[in-house]
């Protein structure tokens, strides 16, 4: 589920890219589109895979450990775009966001069979 969200996210993040001066609001569409997707991402890798680690009493570790995660990455995400809006502009911004969506989507498909043989074994 994580991996199709991260894909859900290119269509919007390719018109923010490619489409040039496009209305204010259709941009803000296209972000809220982007929002919506890595918040099912974050909600499937913070809430859904934690409640699978029940079974250990290992439910609250896990969330603690995914948390602090995200967070992480959001405060080195604030940082690490604004030095490559500032640098490059914003079109290189979109370019790293669908690389990375790209990237953790890949990721997600190459550990799903052994979360699917996790989840059988419980």
């Amino acid at each position: 589920m994580a991996a199709l969200s991260f894909l859900s996210a290119l269509p919007s993040l390719t018109a923010l890219l490619l489409i040039d001066r496009m209305p204010v609001v259709i941009s803000v569409a296209l972000l809220a589109c982007v929002v919506t997707s890595m918040y099912a991402v974050n909600h499937t890798l913070v809430v859904l895979i934690p409640v699978r680690f029940a079974p250990f009493r290992k439910t609250a570790s896990v969330t603690g450990l995914a948390n602090s995660i995200t967070y992480l990455g959001c405060a080195a995400a604030s940082y690490g775009f604004g030095w490559i809006a500032q640098r490059w502009g914003w079109n290189a911004v979109i370019v790293c966001c669908i690389s990375i969506a790209l990237f953790s989507a890949l990721i997600c498909f190459m550990i799903m069979p052994r979360w699917n043989r996790f989840k059988t074994d419980l």
